[in-house]
């Protein structure tokens, strides 16, 4: 991702921040104001002049952010969610079968997993 795209990201948020509620049509709660923070931060702790990918940020109804990267064979989700938890999912994505790790509940002191799932995205280790 380079500087320009990363604050593109940044950009993003902020848009999706000023969603009103029932942005989705079905009563969608506002991006909360700790999904948009926590985001921020990731995507910081992620950086920028690195291989990884552009990431695709989108809203989910509960008030959440998601944080999506994709490569031609893998993928990385990182779930920002509107009560302040962090859950990242990430594997290999195939015709034959999906391999993939789940890891909720991820706290600021432990933030490794979030760098392991880009790791893998990138160098696939």
């Amino acid at each position: 991702m380079t500087k320009q795209q990363y604050i593109d990201c940044l950009d993003k948020i902020v848009h999706l921040g000023k969603l009103a509620e029932g942005w989705d049509g079905y009563g969608g709660f506002p991006v909360s104001d700790v999904s948009k923070v926590n985001a921020s931060a990731i995507l910081a702790i992620i950086g920028y002049d690195n291989d990884t990918p552009d990431p695709f940020i989108s809203p989910v109804p509960d008030g959440s952010l998601e944080i999506e990267y994709e490569t031609i064979d893998k993928f990385a989700t990182i779930s920002v969610w509107a009560d302040g938890r962090i859950s990242v999912l990430y594997g290999l994505e195939s015709d034959a079968s999906d391999v993939w790790s789940e890891i909720d509940d991820i706290t600021w002191l432990d933030i490794h997993p979030i760098i392991v799932a880009i790791d893998f995205l990138v160098f696939g280790e």
